[in-house]
């Protein structure tokens, strides 16, 4: 039967299920996210690994920021639910001349955040190593060293932020307060219905995000097992033709070849014959397995960016409702920065920061080289440098030029309450769109 007057239970009890889903995505992400942050040079430095972890890299950060935008997004929504509900209770009162009613509480929302996925580019530097023979000479092209160990962790991570139950559970708590608005006739209700089944559905394309990442991670490990167990066939004719005894172990991002040097000239031209054969297979592998080591196909990272623009809008306009409908436009970065307060001396301070501001470095034309943003205890969540030499990434050992980010540790004494910080050289990233003013 229709609903001809408002039950503001239907609003409280949406907005239950809005506050549930975001804390149990929080949870779950945090949980999760600790396996994440020790996958970091796990794609191997020789040019398929660079490549691959370029898709991995921006597709990671992307689905890590729109778990924090859905997140605040669910929060913003039960609030206004709330609010919504709460003002049809007030008219129901007053019509009715009973005593006005209690809005319900909402519960705190902690912060989410900031996290960074650790560069995934990095390795040993080398796929295969010997004793004397210095068959990767031989080659003479780079032999991929991807860690199929953390890619497999890798792949586990994403595949239970896609999967998990708390997550899959919160979409679908999403889902129903969508459908508790299928028979009410109040005019706020069809927009309400509308936007918490689109927000169910964005936070369907995030989780399906996240077990596309999984594929790629497992292709890309995968790919590398192959290739590993081809060259060890080929290390074990070069074994056999030698007639010597080496042992050759197929490692989590290397191949080792315990063979000693090789001086006879038959010898040495064995060792030649096999390493053109490895190079061919090397060649052959890159055209083969094309597809799986390229990392995440376009449409895919574009499903991406296009959900979660949706709910970073859904969250604005909720932010400008919340200022009573007024729109009231959010400064853009260059905006901020150029109101921000000038760091003249050294080094951007890790601390006694302002806060929730920023500090900017700028050069002799007023030009900002480097800048930070401080928390609501004044210190830094993170370095932007605009401008600048490459900042080695210590983790990788490889060279990120500007504009990169570098982030920055927080720590309390738990006797004191003293809090300290430090910048974090092993985490240094490219920077995103959005913090390039």
């Amino acid at each position: 039967m229709t609903k001809l007057d408002v039950d503001p239970k239907t609003y409280y009890q949406a907005a239950t299920n809005c506050f549930d889903a975001a804390a149990a995505l929080r949870d779950s992400f945090l949980f999760i996210f600790n396996e994440l942050s020790t996958c970091g040079s796990m794609a191997g430095v020789d040019q398929d690994g660079q490549k691959w972890a370029q898709s991995y890299n921006s597709a990671a950060w992307e689905a890590v920021g729109f778990f924090e935008d859905v997140h605040n997004t669910l929060n913003a929504y039960g609030t206004a639910l709330n609010d919504i509900g709460f003002n049809h209770a007030q008219s129901d009162a007053t019509l009715k001349g009973t005593p006005q009613p209690d809005r319900p509480t909402d519960p705190p929302v902690p912060v989410f955040g900031p996290f960074s996925v650790p560069a995934s580019a990095g390795g040993p530097g080398h796929g295969i190593v010997d004793a004397g023979i210095d068959m990767a000479s031989h080659i003479g092209i780079p032999v991929p060293d991807g860690d199929t160990g953390k890619l497999e962790k890798a792949a586990d991570a994403w595949d239970r932020l896609g999967t998990i139950y708390q997550n899959t559970n919160a979409r679908d708590k999403v889902t129903i307060a969508s459908t508790l608005f299928d028979d009410v006739t109040s005019p706020d209700a069809v927009h309400i219905k509308d936007d918490l089944k689109a927000l169910s559905d964005n936070i369907d394309a995030l989780l399906t995000s996240c077990t596309q990442i999984r594929d790629s991670c497992r292709a890309y490990k995968d790919a590398l097992k192959e290739l590993r167990d081809e060259i060890k066939g080929f290390l074990e004719s070069l074994v056999q033709e030698l007639a010597i005894d080496a042992a050759i172990t197929i490692g989590l991002s290397l191949i080792s070849f315990g063979a000693g040097a090789v001086t006879a000239v038959k010898g040495a031209e064995t060792v030649k014959h096999w390493a053109t054969k490895i190079k061919e297979g090397i060649t052959a592998w890159r055209g083969r397995k094309a597809l799986q080591i390229a990392g995440l196909k376009q449409e895919s990272k574009d499903a991406l960016v296009k959900a979660r623009t949706a709910v970073r809008d859904l969250y604005e306009r909720l932010r400008i409702k919340a200022r009573g409908g007024r729109a009231v436009p959010k400064a853009t970065l260059k905006q901020e920065l150029d109101g921000a307060q000038d760091w003249p001396k050294g080094n951007l301070p890790v601390i006694k920061g302002p806060p929730n501001g920023y500090l900017v470095k700028r050069d002799a034309q007023g030009n900002i080289t480097n800048y930070s943003y401080y928390d609501a205890d004044g210190v830094a969540t993170k370095r932007v440098d605009l401008v600048g030499r490459s900042h080695v990434d210590k983790s990788t050992q490889q060279e990120i030029p500007t504009p990169h980010v570098v982030l920055v540790q927080k720590n309390v004494n738990p006797e004191t309450g003293e809090i300290f910080a430090k910048t974090l050289p092993n985490t240094v990233r490219p920077a995103l769109p959005e913090e390039i003013p």
